[in-house]
């Protein structure tokens, strides 16, 4: 994490995705975070249906292009290895930035015999202060985007998208947290 700090802003991205489930369900969600303008920006990245996976995938392309290092939570066993599947399966050539970091096992070797757990919402909690109100729990993630997807109602994706953008937010403070020791 300390290498974040001496490393251009605009190089670094935030990653977190959602999926319509495990093994073998698509990739519907791709939350960045990246530095624009002289500001961090929340860039969300949606499949409106099953067969958007392919074009939200081709639009990382130049997200991971532009970036030197890319930053996960759970990431090295969970969202890149997905993203990396999803992309051989439909044939789009991604290659990630070459440096990747996966705040879990940073915060688990700074605060794990301080923290019940090293969820990212404890962390939130406990180390970053901030309490979520109203989120959507992340086992029901992968059901509303399924229903979203059968009715149309783009109302069932406002928590969902909250929740992404939250967890985005948050990895970025736990960096600043991490960083100060």
């Amino acid at each position: 994490v300390a290498s974040l700090a001496e490393m251009e802003p605009e190089t670094i991205l935030f990653l977190d995705i959602e999926t319509a489930g495990f093994h073998g369900m698509g990739l519907f969600l791709v939350g960045l975070l990246v530095f624009r303008g002289g500001q961090f920006v929340v860039e969300q990245l949606f499949a409106r249906n099953y067969a958007e996976e392919v074009a939200v995938l081709e639009y990382l392309k130049s997200y991971y292009e532009a970036a030197e290092v890319v930053v996960t939570f759970n990431g090295r066993s969970f969202d890149l290895p997905f993203i990396d599947d999803r992309a051989v399966l439909h044939r789009v050539a991604l290659r990630r930035p070459a440096l990747d970091i996966d705040l879990l096992h940073v915060a688990r070797r700074m605060w794990k015999s301080y923290l019940p757990n090293c969820r990212l919402v404890t962390l939130e909690q406990l180390i970053c202060g901030r309490h979520r109100t109203g989120d959507l729990p992340s086992h029901l993630i992968p059901r509303a985007y399924h229903e979203f997807v059968e009715t149309g109602d783009a109302r069932l994706m406002v928590d969902v998208i909250r929740h992404n953008a939250y967890d985005l937010v948050t990895m970025a403070h736990l960096v600043a947290k991490m960083a100060n020791g």
